[in-house]
């Protein structure tokens, strides 16, 4: 028996963000590359739309996630990270939103870099410095990773990358990484609302898929 096309999209949908929750409670950043690669090769919906998607899962997945460790929370460089993120996830949704009506094709070519650079970082196991990286990097890295996140959801690639050459706890850097996915989600969900482009169909699709996302991230 065939699945009817759009039930069979949803099903495709639930599966990448659980194991992408379940990654994501692992690595800090995961969820967004591995849904947003499952959603492109299997084609079961939009770039925006799974994006969005994303960004509504990430919030209560994380908050799951960081309940209990959000203690270890490398406050210096959370900080300095924050100052470029902020505004590079504006930037970010805006340029999503004018490639997204007039250049498809780079805006699929840039994520599939993207998706190729953020499963690489999440496999090296990059030596860490013997001291900690310049405050002026962290808030690069940052506004990177907002550029990526505000476009893609996918703040990770940079920002994986840095954090884990800082002579600082494998838990710290794990913990530092969700809560910063949790502020880009935020700013994001909250731009978005604010332009009044959450339809119902993504706002369906992101109730249906927190349930998961939150026993995945639970496990």
């Amino acid at each position: 028996m065939e699945l009817h096309p759009e039930f069979h999209s949803l099903l495709i949908i639930l599966v990448a963000v659980a194991i992408g929750s379940y990654l994501q409670a692992f690595t800090g950043f995961a969820l967004g590359i591995i849904v947003l690669a499952i959603a492109v090769l299997t084609h079961a919906a939009p770039i925006a739309i799974v994006a969005t998607t994303i960004t509504i899962v990430a919030l209560p997945g994380i908050a799951i996630a960081l309940a209990r460790h959000w203690r270890h929370i490398d406050r210096a460089s959370f900080c300095q990270t924050l100052i470029g993120l902020a505004p590079g996830t504006l930037l970010g949704l805006w340029l999503l939103g004018k490639m997204g009506e007039e250049h498809t094709a780079l805006l699929q070519l840039l994520l599939g870099g993207l998706i190729v650079a953020g499963g690489i970082a999440l496999l090296i196991k990059p030596r860490p410095h013997p001291s900690r990286s310049s405050p002026m990097s962290f808030v690069m890295m940052g506004l990177l990773g907002g550029l990526m996140g505000g476009m893609f959801s996918i703040p990770g690639p940079p920002l994986i990358y840095h954090y884990y050459r800082q002579p600082v706890s494998i838990q710290a850097i794990r913990t530092s990484l969700l809560a910063l996915s949790g502020v880009m989600s935020l700013i994001r969900l909250i731009m978005q609302v604010l332009q009044g482009e959450l339809s119902a169909e993504v706002i369906s699709l992101g109730m249906l898929s927190i349930p998961v996302a939150m026993l995945a991230s639970w496990l």
